[in-house]
């Protein structure tokens, strides 16, 4: 009993200590960033919808999905960027690093790798997502929820934990319709786990029911706001912009589609050139779609919703004709994806800090590589003939089935976020910023497994 109370008292004063550290780490920031929120990029279309949103109603078909505009609506930001929508998206910041914090706890992390984590999840490159009106943030905080609450029904096995989890990643698909389908993958990944041969207190009905609730989720949001759709605009899906996104992977060789496709190729073509030596942009012809999108309308005739379609059977033929340089893209892509984020915010415009920054995210994203590098190949060893000769019934990894679970989730939620975004849209490193406190939670709770496993492994025993 006395261990118990002591347990309890450490981890109380553990969440004391985390809280003050976030929220006087965040408090900085409303004095260090005096302009945010700041529009940028696709922040006017955010806009746009949340004033739509004012009656809590969709009255046109947008480009952009509800789920950040209800939170940009609610915070007054609909006509200007205004400060309570700064202060709501670092609360989901605090919440996000508190949440992963107290999962490391329950991984079996020590106390000080978890203050470790929380301070350098708060450092500039990690918050400055919240100091721009974009979808980065919120997107972070659903998928960290979903994440958290699947591991305290892991835990718990209470039900309450998988509804919270639905309603976070569900929400996450209608913040960001690349997330429309990671539900159905997170729940298979969670039935394989519950399934597998180091996990013997879940049963077949659990794990069932488990992954069921998890997909449900973005079915019934995602699902319900394409019906939305689909009876006030004629159009069933989140947005009707797939063509679109998917023509920034083409645009590079679209001069290879064909005929039938002539009058949208060609003003393609005619944009690409046109925006390659333009002053200004990134010169890669990936914005190319939506800077000709209205001469495209006017050139065919077709509303946006026709072009959309129009642009996505052309894609789908292009890549059948020309798949080599699709691939070619899509490798670009990944590469591209994972090159830093950081901007002018987070290194307030001084070569030293943009220096510390990029080597701060080289050992960040090399350390996750190095370390799921070394988990596939240990998971591969188990599965080998040879490898099964040993106890196959052991745990992949010598720590508690929470580490376990949490670490393989989290990398589903990360790879495919990175699948999706390099598969079908430019694949750019924005784009994964709404995992990147994911992957340093990865980092630490891998750090921590392997140090479990070294501190197991025979030849190290037989030396100490």
């Amino acid at each position: 009993m006395v261990r118990t109370r002591t347990a309890d008292r450490s981890s109380l004063s553990t969440s004391i200590w985390l809280t003050l550290l976030v929220a006087v780490g965040l408090a900085c920031y409303v004095w260090v960033w005096p302009e945010a929120p700041i529009v940028d990029g696709d922040s006017p279309q955010y806009m746009e919808v949340a004033r739509d949103l004012t009656d809590f109603r969709l009255d046109e078909l947008h480009d952009r999905s509800p789920g950040y505009p209800l939170l940009v609506m609610l915070t007054g930001a609909s006509t200007t960027p205004a400060r309570p929508l700064f202060y709501a998206s670092l609360l989901l910041h605090g919440l996000s690093i508190w949440l992963l914090a107290r999962l490391l706890s329950a991984a079996g992390v020590p106390t000080g790798w978890q203050i470790a984590f929380a301070f350098v999840a708060l450092l500039p490159p990690f918050v400055e997502p919240t100091g721009y009106l974009m979808t980065e943030n919120l997107a972070q905080t659903t998928l960290v929820v979903g994440l958290a609450a699947i591991a305290s029904w892991w835990s718990s096995r209470r039900s309450i934990w998988l509804g919270v989890s639905a309603l976070a990643l569900g929400y996450s698909a209608i913040t960001r319709p690349a997330y429309q389908g990671l539900g159905f993958v997170v729940a298979i990944v969670l039935f394989l786990l519950a399934r597998s041969r180091a996990e013997k207190s879940i049963s077949r009905r659990a794990a069932t029911v488990a992954a069921g609730a998890v997909a449900l989720g973005p079915l019934l949001m995602a699902g319900g706001l394409s019906v939305f759709n689909q009876r006030h605009f004629g159009y069933f899906g989140v947005v009707p912009t797939l063509g679109f996104h998917l023509t920034t992977k083409t645009i590079l060789f679209i001069e290879q589609a064909p005929d039938e496709f002539a009058d949208v190729r060609d003003v393609l073509v005619r944009e690409r050139a046109a925006e390659l030596v333009k002053p200004g942009g990134l010169h890669d012809g990936s914005q190319t779609v939506w800077n000709a999108r209205a001469e495209l309308i006017r050139t065919t005739g077709l509303t946006t919703l026709q072009l959309s379609s129009r642009l996505l059977r052309m894609n789908l033929a292009l890549v059948r004709h020309a798949p080599v340089p699709f691939l070619r893209d899509l490798v670009q892509s990944l590469a591209r994806y994972w090159l830093p984020a950081a901007g002018a915010l987070a290194d307030f415009s001084r070569t030293a800090l943009r220096a510390l920054w990029l080597l701060l995210h080289v050992l960040v994203v090399g350390a996750f590589f190095l370390q799921l590098i070394g988990a596939f190949g240990l998971a591969l060893a188990r599965v080998t003939p040879k490898g099964a000769t040993t106890d196959t019934r052991a745990p992949l990894v010598p720590s508690a089935a929470i580490a376990r679970a949490s670490y393989v989730l989290a990398g589903t939620i990360v790879l495919y976020t990175m699948a999706i975004t390099c598969l079908l849209d430019i694949g750019e490193p924005r784009q994964r910023r709404a995992t990147d406190l994911l992957i340093l939670f990865m980092v630490v709770l891998g750090a921590h497994i392997w140090r479990q496993l070294a501190s197991s492994h025979p030849a190290t025993s037989r030396a100490a």
